[in-house]
């Protein structure tokens, strides 16, 4: 006998470090949000807080990104006999001044 279990549709991450500074504050906080299966087509939507440095020095910020995803929709159906799948990995980053 097979049995499936459903993965937990949200997921909440908080971390906390003390790498700051005396201009920006000695704690950082920063939060993460996943939603699993959004519009019930197995999508995801996660939602995370950006680091940004604050550069007083130049008068500017400096913001950090980082992001993954790995996704498999399966089949998607037929248009003119030709099969539409949606799936995709990668990885994205950015760095903006």
């Amino acid at each position: 006998m097979l049995t499936v279990e459903e993965k937990r549709q949200d997921a909440v991450s908080l971390n906390v470090n003390n790498t700051g500074n005396s201009y920006t504050g000695d704690w950082h906080f920063g939060a993460n949000y996943v939603r699993r299966n959004l519009t019930d087509v197995s999508d995801t939507l996660d939602v995370a807080l950006v680091y940004r440095a604050i550069l007083p020095r130049v008068g500017d910020s400096l913001y950090l990104m980082a992001s993954h995803s790995d996704v498999d929709l399966g089949s998607l159906g037929t248009v003119g006999g030709i099969g539409i799948a949606a799936n995709g990995r990668g990885w994205t980053a950015g760095v903006h001044y």
